[in-house]
């Protein structure tokens, strides 16, 4: 007898890069592989815009060691680079994520894929903590509900704000 109350199994990352870091995400590069070898207990990943945030100020985005652990655990073997693209150079933003004030998503489509890569985050005192990092599909119905749980933003259509 199938279990259809059974949770999908979550994706494993895709092991590839999606491309080259560029400068700005060269600098949190190391910071990141030293917090992934358990040097630091935290590690901000990038500074995500003023326009992201309810009080309009730039924010840290940090990625802390429980955090860490339970994506791991979920998904895998993080790969680091892609987790850098995807907090410095997303593509898509929802933000108030089910109505909660400064709760959002940073996604990052992944080129020649049907699969993009999501970052969830809610701020916390001053700093936007991440809560989850994960490979998504895109397709029906899981899209327009992800699309419909908070207001959608574009990267190339926000107002400029650094």
């Amino acid at each position: 007898m199938k279990d259809e109350n059974k949770k999908p199994k979550k994706l494993l990352f895709i092991s590839k890069q999606i491309r080259d870091l560029n400068d700005i995400e060269q600098e949190f590069l190391q910071d990141l592989k030293d917090f992934i070898n358990l040097k630091k207990d935290k590690c901000i990943i990038s500074y995500l815009p003023k326009d992201l945030s309810s009080d309009s100020k730039i924010r840290p985005l940090v990625l802390s060691k429980e955090i860490l652990i339970k994506i791991i655990n979920k998904h895998g073997k993080i790969p680091i680079n892609n987790l850098l693209i995807n907090a410095n150079d997303w593509d898509f933003v929802i933000q108030n994520v089910d109505k909660i004030k400064d709760k959002l998503n940073l996604i990052k489509t992944i080129p020649n894929s049907n699969n993009f890569l999501l970052i969830g985050a809610v701020k916390d005192n001053g700093f936007y903590i991440l809560t989850h990092f994960e490979t998504e599909v895109f397709q029906g119905n899981e899209l327009k509900s992800l699309l419909g749980r908070g207001d959608l933003i574009s990267k190339d259509t926000r107002p400029g704000s650094l």
